[in-house]
């Protein structure tokens, strides 16, 4: 976006960006639709859950033995 941003206007500030990138990356910050990282965490916790299970699982199988 920046270079496509540069392209167009020229613009010093993006040019400067570019050249310092890694002292600016932190500066960026992700920005999201509150419902959409709500659905990213339950989908994150889903899946978190289904693996505790196959250990659950996996546990209570060795200990049969």
């Amino acid at each position: 976006m920046l270079k496509k941003h540069i392209h167009y206007t020229d613009s010093s500030i993006a040019k400067q960006i570019i050249l310092k990138w890694y002292d600016y990356l932190p500066k960026f910050v992700k920005v999201l639709p509150l419902e959409y990282k709500r659905a990213l965490n339950e989908f994150k916790n889903k899946l978190i859950d289904e693996k505790l299970k196959a250990i659950r699982e996996e546990e209570q199988i060795q200990e049969s033995f």
